[in-house]
């Protein structure tokens, strides 16, 4: 099952976007000094209907996949379209 990976992918990205949008260097945690980020609150992905990956296998496991990461309790949206492309459409945050 490579949704897991592609999941992890996603929660990669988008820690990568809230530490780079919110004082810190890509790659880098951030600090507990810091200012906490803004909770993500709905993500929503584009799934190509020739990629490799299936929606219903993403909407499963995406509650475990996320547990205990900033994506925990974001709510998921998937579209499909025609293609290959996997894309991350829409992040929602709450500040």
């Amino acid at each position: 099952m490579h949704e897991l990976s592609v999941i992890m992918a996603v929660v990669d990205t988008v820690d990568e976007y809230l530490n780079t949008s919110y004082g810190g260097e890509a790659g880098e945690s951030i600090p507990a000094v810091r200012k906490a980020p803004p909770r993500v609150t709905r993500i929503a992905l584009q799934v190509g209907s020739r990629s490799s990956y299936i929606p219903s296998y993403i909407r499963e496991i995406w509650p475990f996949a996320v547990k205990e990461t900033s994506l925990d309790g974001a709510a998921l949206e998937t579209e499909e379209m025609d293609g290959n492309d996997f894309l991350i459409k829409e992040i929602e945050i709450e500040e």
